[in-house]
């Protein structure tokens, strides 16, 4: 039971990182201003501009990549959370049959 609950939490905490992987549109009604041509360096390094979209070859998918980082950290806690839970119960278990056996000899 504990097993299926974890993997359905996984593949809760991916499924938005799978989703989020897609670029972010602009609006349609965002103002465009003219680009101005930038000139190359000696070395052919062109800067960016920060109003320029970047083609789909020049960007990190670094969304997906973050929320599937997240995904993992919250997967790696719910699972040590619900270890230290069964550990407890187990010690709460023990307690009460000593409890029980230190009643019986007494």
């Amino acid at each position: 039971m504990i097993r299926r609950t974890i993997l359905f939490l996984l593949f809760v905490a991916a499924a938005p990182a799978a989703r989020a992987q897609g670029p972010t549109p602009t609006p349609p009604d965002a103002p465009k201003a003219a680009p101005a041509a930038a000139k190359p360096d000696s070395e052919g390094f062109v800067p960016v501009r920060a109003d320029e979209p970047l083609a789909a070859s020049e960007s990190l998918p670094a969304s997906g990549l973050v929320g599937a980082a997240y995904g993992f950290i919250l997967a790696a806690l719910v699972i040590w959370v619900a270890s230290v839970a069964a550990r407890g119960r187990k010690v709460e278990e023990e307690l009460t049959a000593l409890r029980a056996r230190i009643e019986k000899k007494g």
